[in-house]
């Protein structure tokens, strides 16, 4: 008989291991909207950024679609970056809304993708970002 396991619930470990900031491979960028930003719709983004046509809402999510692939494209990040949720308080803020909007919409809980349509639903106040980008990489 085994006394490890004898217990009324399996035990949990947890390890952590960081790295030295002189031997990390990445960089991170923290990403999430402004805690004066509550209302996300297409239209009040928009209006935000400016824009303050009156648009359907079909218009209003085409026009951010289209500024949201626009400013990926001219992000300097790579086409595809992992996304994190441990912050390590060295990351650098990007503070910019369209920006932080268009990585917000073509991120999933783990992975960025530049190309991927946005998808306007990840934009959330409560929702935070952190891209961990290979040091050294350049943007063409």
């Amino acid at each position: 008989m085994t006394l490890l396991h004898n217990m009324s619930a399996a035990p949990r470990t947890a390890i952590v291991q960081l790295a030295h900031p002189h031997f990390e491979l990445t960089s991170g960028v923290l990403l999430r909207l402004d805690d004066c930003v509550t209302d996300t719709s297409s239209e009040a983004i928009l209006t935000r950024l400016g824009i303050r046509e009156r648009l359907t809402l079909r218009a209003a999510h085409a026009r951010l679609c289209k500024l949201l692939n626009e400013r990926a494209l001219a992000l300097p990040y790579p086409p595809a970056a992992i996304v994190s949720h441990r912050a390590t308080g060295r990351e650098r803020a990007e503070t910019d809304l369209l920006s932080v909007c268009a990585v917000l919409s073509k991120s999933s809980q783990s992975l960025y993708l530049r190309d991927k349509e946005p998808n306007l639903n990840g934009i959330q106040p409560s929702r935070r970002v952190i891209l961990l980008i290979p040091k050294g990489w350049r943007s063409a």
